[in-house]
């Protein structure tokens, strides 16, 4: 991931209100809390042929407003690519979740948006060059720690939501905590 891009997910972080909380191991039996800036990456599978494509990027998981049913609110710029009859797409997955803690893992749904570059082998996002708004996606997923220290595993179920053409796909990341709250200084970032 470009620094611009890590720099674009800290001042989210910031503008989320994500609080600087320690990332502290959970207590025996507990739940470890996940707030935090995460750099993930991992396959999204097509449900219905098994293909793949690679998915990167970065997701903040933040605690949202005390009393809540869903204690966290997560935020994502994911990065892949779309075969296509031209060549690959590159598109940009962007959302938002909601989630709580249950037992050891965090469980939510999540909305997301899909942004298709209209020139194959373009990024969306680059200047001047329109990109394309892809359907509106559903999801379920799960985050629970790995065994590897500070490392976490994402499982995704999506479909498109109503009204949209998208066909259901089943994602999982690697994540790894980069920092766990706004004021804590992110490695290889200035």
């Amino acid at each position: 991931m470009d620094r611009a891009r890590l720099a674009f997910a800290v001042a989210l972080a910031l503008a989320c209100g994500a609080e600087q909380r320690p990332a502290a191991a959970p207590p025996p039996g507990g739940t470890p809390d996940f707030a935090g800036l995460y750099e993930v990456s991992g396959f999204t599978t097509v449900s219905r042929n098994g293909l793949r494509r690679r998915i990167a990027g970065t997701v903040i998981v933040a605690h949202a407003t005390a009393g809540g049913a869903e204690p966290y609110t997560a935020t994502f710029d994911l990065e892949t690519e779309f075969a296509t009859p031209d060549g690959p797409i590159q598109a940009d997955v962007i959302g938002s979740a909601r989630a709580k803690a249950e037992a050891a893992q965090l469980a939510g749904s999540a909305e997301t948006r899909i942004l298709m570059a209209s020139i194959p082998g373009l990024d969306p996002t680059f200047p001047w060059i329109p990109g394309r708004l892809g359907p509106r996606v559903l999801s379920k997923f799960t985050m629970a720690p790995a065994e590897a220290e500070g490392a976490f595993e994402i499982e995704i179920e999506s479909e498109a939501a109503p009204g949209e053409s998208y066909e259901p796909t089943r994602t999982a990341l690697r994540a790894r905590r980069a920092a766990s709250g706004p004021r804590e200084r992110v490695a290889g970032a200035r």
